[in-house]
């Protein structure tokens, strides 16, 4: 029996063993399994390069360097499928070493641009590549010394040349379409970012060093005669860099402390916020309409502060989220440049002290309490998430949980949503998944499953598939955990000992409406109106003793509270049971701002002045997001 077999029929005889186990694990995949596409290079060895793991999407195609043992690392194609996974063409073709860095494939900091792939190889000269995917549609084409800049959805830019003199050239991936439009002649190398906005190219400069003048200057074609100053600086450590784009406009630093923006034009050229409060850390990130970055500042006398920022683009509006001096425990402190956008909500990894040197998964809403610890995934030194990126409104990304090693993770932003995808090296080693990659619906990557080398993987993304029994179960878990709060709130109020017609009443509701739900042919499970009763109950009950502290009452601000924990906990699972209902991901701000509600109804509410306890709203909230994970993750199809 071959060890992949082997494995195979280990794993089902532990599922027999331990079937719940195994139902949960199908069920946190929502049917989605990471498979190898091809073995490229055949046995244990590996055809992922050791210098480059990148993918560029080509209408759908997913263009990568591999090596297949027989030539160097080269250009490949797949389309997800071990058929459509061949080589393109052997660019290097004296080159036959996988780990040879002259012979590896490194494209530049661009793909596609109509319908052709743009590359530039490491090879002797500096070259030009562009492909349409075959042998003889892959050709150099011109002579380059940068990386290819997009400008524009049709347009690109990239320089030629040597010091002190360099063109500029404009390419549409035809060779009749690629014209030099500019000379550069400056005692200092031409600049090496570029981008588009609103139909200009922003270009950005400064003396040697960067240091002394440094301009940003647009054009509608490239043509440095044509130029428009925007602005200009005195820049004394890295000059303009580009960061991204607002709301139509572009967002940049100045020696990567002040910030501003552009539309391209003089008058649109406007700060953000200049004077600095410290260091910007890229990258910048775009959550519908809100620009998420980070600082480093000094915190006298000698301590680092890392903090997490926002912008609408507008000086009020660019304000600290949080921020945590290094070595407290307070909150986020160092982040690895991988941010995402999770359904409206910011997706990051980052390190308290609780986590030592590697962090965890954290999100963040935008607010100060709105941004925390997804979940604990290794607790002992943290799980250290890396690669992350977004596909079916997931954030996918590799975390080490201390026990099966690096492997494939995702998250909704919730740590009930938050899972191993698969462990696709069995045991302690991790599979070491790297280059994750969103190309037309599916996730590429590199990774070893124990038996083949570091291979082509891929996964398939599902809509989470709708399912009326699953919403109609968690509206009832909703709707009970709110009118058992009610007649504890009631009781409450008045100093009196619970209704207890009243509970029966709200489990009576409860059990009609699970067996309806089970009416239909949708459900996930079946007879579990008992179990999820007991699981609302147990959190009612203990939420009310969290409240009270076992005081009798009368309070007005206890059954305040009281009604308000079951009214968050029931909005929570009415977040999830629309979710169902679709058949989409679920919406993290649809959470996130019931947060916020109790938080804000929890202040007003000790107001009374006759709480059994104070400030305890962190505490409550806590609660009611287990509960919810608890009582609706079963449920999920």
């Amino acid at each position: 029996m071959n060890n992949t077999l082997f494995r195979h029929v280990l794993r089902k005889l532990a599922c027999v063993t331990v079937a719940v186990a195994c139902i949960a694990t199908a069920r946190a995949t929502l049917g989605q399994t990471p498979y190898m596409v091809k073995d490229i290079n055949p046995g244990s060895a590996s055809s992922a390069s050791a210098f480059v793991n990148l993918f560029a999407n080509v209408g759908g195609t997913a263009f990568f360097g591999a090596c297949d043992g027989s030539h160097g690392t080269e250009l490949w194609k797949s389309d997800g499928t071990a058929k459509g996974t061949v080589l393109v063409k052997d660019l290097h073709p004296a080159g036959t070493s996988c780990d040879s860095f002259d012979d590896a494939f490194l494209p530049g900091a661009f793909g596609g641009l109509n319908g052709k792939l743009l590359l530039r190889p490491n090879l002797t000269l500096p070259q030009i590549w562009r492909s349409d995917g075959t042998a003889a549609g892959t050709q150099e084409f011109a002579t380059g010394v940068s990386d290819v800049y997009k400008a524009g959805s049709a347009l690109a830019y990239f320089w030629d040349g040597s010091h002190p003199t360099y063109t500029l050239y404009r390419t549409d991936a035809t060779l009749a379409g690629t014209v030099a439009v500019s000379t550069w002649e400056q005692p200092y190398f031409p600049p090496p970012n570029l981008a588009g906005i609103n139909g200009r190219l922003l270009i950005p400069s400064g003396g040697s060093s960067n240091v002394g003048p440094c301009l940003l200057s647009s054009t509608p074609d490239g043509t440095l005669s044509d130029l428009s100053l925007l602005a200009s600086f005195n820049c004394t450590f890295t000059g303009v860099r580009l960061g991204g784009v607002l709301n139509g406009e572009y967002v940049f630093t100045i020696d990567e402390a002040a910030l501003w923006k552009t539309d391209g034009t003089p008058g649109g050229t406007l700060p953000v916020q200049d004077p600095a409060p410290g260091a910007v850390a890229f990258p910048f990130t775009d959550v519908n309409g809100t620009l998420f970055f980070w600082r480093i500042a000094t915190v006298p006398p000698f301590l680092v502060e890392y903090q997490l920022w926002k912008s609408n683009g507008t000086p009020a509006g660019t304000v600290k989220v949080i921020g945590a001096i290094l070595g407290s425990s307070s909150g986020p402190q160092t982040s690895n440049g991988e941010q995402v956008n999770v359904n409206g909500t910011l997706v990051f990894p980052a390190n308290d002290s609780a986590d030592g040197t590697n962090g965890e998964l954290w999100r963040s809403d935008g607010t100060a309490g709105g941004t925390f610890k997804v979940k604990d995934i290794n607790p002992t030194s943290g799980s250290e998430p890396r690669n992350l990126t977004v596909l079916g409104g997931m954030a996918y990304f590799t975390a080490d949980d201390g026990s099966t090693g690096r492997e494939l993770w995702r998250s909704d932003g919730t740590s009930a949503g938050t899972q191993r995808v698969a462990d696709i090296n069995p045991g302690p080693n991790g599979s070491e998944p790297s280059g994750l990659t969103p190309i037309n619906g599916t996730l590429y990557f590199f990774a070893t499953d124990g038996v083949h080398g570091q291979e082509l993987w891929a996964l398939k993304a599902s809509s989470p598939p709708k399912s009326k029994c699953a919403s109609k179960k968690m509206t009832a878990i909703a709707t009970r955990a709110l009118d058992r709060a009610k007649c504890y709130s009631k009781a409450s109020s008045k100093g009196a000992a619970v209704d207890a017609t009243c509970l029966t009443k709200a489990a009576s509701k409860f059990t009609t409406a699970v067996a309806k739900a089970e009416t239909g042919t949708d459900c996930t499970t079946t007879g579990d109106s008992t179990s999820l009763g007991s699981t609302i109950d147990n959190f009612v009950d203990t939420a009310v003793a969290s409240i009270t502290g076992g005081a009798a009452g009368p309070s007005k601000c206890d059954s305040k509270k009281i009604t308000l924990t079951g009214t968050e906990a029931s909005n929570k699972a009415k977040c999830y049971a629309k979710a169902a209902s679709s058949g989409k991901a679920l919406v993290l701000t649809c959470l996130s701002k019931e947060e916020t509600k109790l938080v804000s109804a929890f202040t007003k509410a000790e107001l009374a002045g006759d709480c059994s306890a104070l400030s305890n709203a962190g505490a409550i909230e806590s609660q009611v997001t287990t509960f919810v994970g608890t009582a609706v993750n079963p449920l999920v199809p």
